[in-house]
């Protein structure tokens, strides 16, 4: 079964001034959002390694299910990066940006006003 969906998830103002001061994996996330039947959630933080993490994790998915295969795409419009992967997920994992595709420092230093 196919199940499609987008998430934009819009970071201004006091949230992003909240992301680009964060410590080391201090988390900031979304709400919970649906792609098909299951819920989703997107964290963003910088991390121990001076990347720039994002996570999509799976709240809940059909206990008679061992995986899903997803096709995610990540992008931050104004920093023009982005990234597409096929990703084999199994409950209770996270899916994360690849490494060294945007260190915080770069997101600090490019000082934008909002991230989408």
């Amino acid at each position: 079964m196919i199940q499609q969906g987008t998430k934009q998830w819009v970071i201004q103002g006091q949230l992003l001034q909240r992301m680009l001061s964060a410590e080391n994996d201090q988390k900031l996330q979304t709400g919970s959002f649906h792609v098909g039947t299951m819920p989703w959630l997107l964290e963003i933080y910088p991390n121990s390694s001076g990347e720039f993490g994002i996570n999509l994790r799976n709240l809940e998915m059909p206990s008679t299910w061992e995986y899903v295969r997803i096709r995610s795409t990540i992008s931050i419009i104004e920093l023009l990066v982005q990234q597409t992967s096929i990703t084999k997920y199994a409950s209770g994992e996270g899916i994360k940006w690849g490494s060294k595709v945007l260190s915080f420092q770069e997101a600090q230093n490019a000082q934008p006003t909002r991230l989408t």
